[in-house]
């Protein structure tokens, strides 16, 4: 089992991890302590919007001002995927477990493609992709959590486009009522609607802390479990949506991806449904 450190508001800490689907946030209370709290989330599957924006790529972005040559970085949307199916004209079908849409419902391999090797690690060329992966996780790295809330305040990629990618079009047809496969049954505006949750600026403008109990506003590192195959449906669906709203956003998984941020940890057992358990025992250890 290796072990990783992450950087987040001018401490260090210390996990470890690998892979399937779920939700761990650390809060930093006034004291400036970190409280970890485990709630299991239904990952989004989709992620769909309709900026253009420029072809993937995985070279390093030399024009931000930090260490990370991926902050800016956005996947590809190539909506010609698509052509001739006449069931791309609605975002309904984006909400169904398998969906024939890749281009328009941002879930396309294409468009994502290939993740850089974790940052220090040059991997071989003719050598076994399993044995790569062992030995990057070898190689000290540590993610930066907090790209997503930089680009978030930047409010565009490294091509100028709009960031986070605009959800709402202009038919307005996602503010509509969607089921869980694009009907209209939709349990979540239930359950959301039977609670008095109310939506927020994602930077917390126009909240006045002074007024409150918490003096400031809370600090959460929001940290998903994942696998690689997932990297460019949920995990790219969470970039794009919530994920940017946390103070520093890391995914778990079976394969390093520094631009998203996801790494890659070891964990005890098989990479399986059933030992979830010893995969999130690995990340909090």
């Amino acid at each position: 089992m290796s072990a990783i450190q992450w950087q987040f508001g001018g401490g260090i800490s210390t996990g470890t991890s690998g892979g399937a689907t779920d939700t761990v946030e650390v809060a930093e209370n006034l004291e400036g302590t970190a409280s970890p709290t485990a709630s299991p989330t239904a990952s989004p599957t989709t992620s769909p919007t309709t900026s253009p924006t420029a072809s993937p790529t995985t070279s390093p972005n030399t024009t931000n001002d930090s260490d990370n040559p991926y902050e800016g970085w956005q996947p590809g949307i190539n909506l010609d995927q698509d052509k001739g199916n006449e069931q791309c004209s609605t975002w309904r079908t984006c909400f169904k477990r398998r969906n024939p849409c890749p281009g328009k419902c941002r879930e396309s391999l294409e468009d994502f493609g290939k993740a850089p090797p974790r940052p220090g690690f040059t991997p071989d060329l003719h050598g076994d992709s399993e044995d790569n992966q062992e030995k990057a996780r070898a190689v000290e790295w540590i993610p930066d959590v907090t790209v997503l809330r930089r680009m978030l305040r930047a409010g565009k990629d490294e091509h100028g486009n709009p960031w986070p990618p605009p959800l709402v079009t202009e038919d307005k047809e996602l503010c509509e009522t969607i089921g869980g496969n694009g009907d209209n049954n939709d349990i979540t505006a239930v359950l959301l609607n039977a609670v008095p949750i109310r939506g927020m600026d994602m930077l917390g403008n126009g909240i006045d802390y002074s007024t409150k109990k918490m003096k400031r506003a809370p600090r959460v590192l929001c940290m998903v479990y994942t696998m690689e195959q997932k990297h460019h449906t949920n995990i790219r669906a969470i970039r794009e949506t919530w994920g940017p709203g946390c103070d520093g956003f890391l995914a778990f998984s079976t394969r390093d991806d520094p631009r998203l941020p996801a790494i890659s940890l070891a964990h005890d057992g098989l990479e399986e449904y059933k030992n979830m358990v010893s995969t999130l025992l690995s990340i909090v250890s």
